[in-house]
């Protein structure tokens, strides 16, 4: 387990997923969805650390933001 639960320690959430990227704010997040989304591609996201409570917050998330794709895919995304 990394600090503040930043580590990057896999989930049965995320089994047979790969982390593609880490965003640091809403606008790379929200193109980066547009883009797996036109390919068809799924993806789940993941705040990290205290992210979620963050974005809940303050509207955005200091702590970045796990985007993750199927392992099969992400040559592809």
């Amino acid at each position: 387990m990394g600090l503040f639960g930043l580590g990057k320690a896999k989930n049965k959430e995320n089994e047979g997923m790969e982390l593609l990227v880490t965003t640091h704010d809403n606008i790379e997040q929200s193109i980066l969805e547009s883009i797996l989304e036109g390919e068809g591609i799924p993806y789940m996201i993941n705040d990290r650390g205290s992210g979620g409570a963050m974005r809940i917050i303050a509207g955005y998330s200091v702590m970045g933001t796990d985007i993750y794709v199927p392992t099969e895919m992400l040559a592809q995304a």
